[in-house]
């Protein structure tokens, strides 16, 4: 699992893919930003408190580029949950800086 923050916000993704957690641990370690995107679920899945959303673990990738419309911040995503999850359906911030690996 991993905390990643956009804008001054945090959230977490867990991560099922071997190749997709070393990318992020990468990340982590250089200090470096970039997209990390996702399936959203409605509920928190248990590890991503206090948001009621969370990237589905079997869908997170840490893909060069994204579309732009799935592009945020955690508390627009929060904001108009029905509309992230029902038209947008993913989330995936541009910005976004893993800061911290937890086990």
């Amino acid at each position: 699992m991993f905390v990643v923050e956009v804008s001054g916000e945090r959230f977490n993704v867990r991560v099922q893919d071997p190749q997709d957690a070393a990318a992020l641990q990468q990340r982590l370690s250089a200090g470096q930003t970039g997209v990390i995107s996702g399936r959203l679920v409605a509920g928190n899945g248990g590890f991503n408190s206090p948001w009621s959303w969370h990237l589905d673990p079997a869908t997170i990738e840490v893909p060069d580029l994204a579309i732009e419309v799935c592009d945020g911040r955690p508390s627009m995503v929060e904001a108009d949950l029905p509309y992230w999850l029902n038209s947008v359906k993913s989330f995936c911030p541009w910005g976004a800086r893993v800061v911290e690996s937890r086990e």
